[in-house]
């Protein structure tokens, strides 16, 4: 298993999905919402990942929260323009949103669970 598989597990834990099925119509519709935000969270590793390989950006920063996920690099930039990443990671921060942080150093592929006061003072989001 690769560090973005293991990120995604411990995402996936944190939503609490733990791929059960019952009859019930509304816990069914709750998995379903879980599974999409998973889904999605899946596709932002495998943008940095994909990006990493072509160029070393150093680090980045991802935050996973109940309705979805962040990402913030450090170093080039995905996208120019208005940050709405970073916009999103500051408005959790300010609100003590629940999320779950990941710090992957991309140069030798490794990261750590950080929490998310070390998200902002990396950020200097305080």
């Amino acid at each position: 298993m690769n560090i973005y598989d293991e990120i995604l597990n411990k995402y996936a834990q944190f939503l609490g999905y733990e791929g059960r099925t019952k009859a019930d119509a509304t816990y069914l519709l709750d998995e379903r919402d879980k599974l999409k935000r998973i889904i999605q969270f899946n596709d932002g590793l495998i943008l940095i990942n994909k990006n990493s390989k072509k160029t070393c950006y150093g680090r980045a920063i991802i935050v996973g929260h109940e309705t979805g996920f962040a990402y913030e690099t450090d170093g080039e930039r995905f996208s120019r323009g208005i940050d709405l990443e970073r916009m999103t990671i500051e408005h959790l921060y300010k609100n003590k949103t629940p999320c779950i942080c990941f710090i992957i150093d991309l140069r030798d592929n490794t990261y750590s669970e950080i929490t998310i006061d070390e998200v902002a003072d990396i950020l200097c989001l305080k």
